[in-house]
C-alpha cells in the first residue's frame, strides 16, 4: 500500500513542479513593459495630464480580482456549493 502512496505523491509533486515552472515563465506584471513601447519622455508628459501609470495599475488589480472571482465561482459551482 505504501508504494501506491509513493506513486501518487510523485505524480502530484510532478504536477506541482510543472505548474510552478509555468508560472515562473510569466512576468510579475505585464504593465511594467509599457515603457518599452512608449518613449519615457512622452509618457511623462501624458502622465502629467492623465495618470496613466496609476490607471494601468488599478486596471491590473481589478482584472486580477475579477478573474479570481470567476475562478472561485466556477470551483464552487463544480463542488455544487452554489448555483
Amino acid at each position: 500500500m505504501e508504494i501506491i502512496y509513493t506513486i501518487v505523491n510523485t505524480i502530484i509533486a510532478g504536477f506541482c513542479n510543472l505548474i510552478t515552472w509555468g508560472l515562473e515563465l510569466l512576468p510579475l506584471s505585464p504593465i511594467t513593459y509599457v515603457g518599452d513601447f512608449i518613449d519615457p519622455q512622452i509618457l511623462s508628459y501624458i502622465n502629467w495630464l492623465v495618470p496613466v501609470d496609476t490607471i494601468l495599475n488599478i486596471l491590473g488589480v481589478w482584472c486580477t480580482a475579477i478573474g479570481l472571482y470567476y475562478l472561485v465561482a466556477v470551483a464552487l459551482r463544480w463542488a455544487k456549493a452554489i448555483e
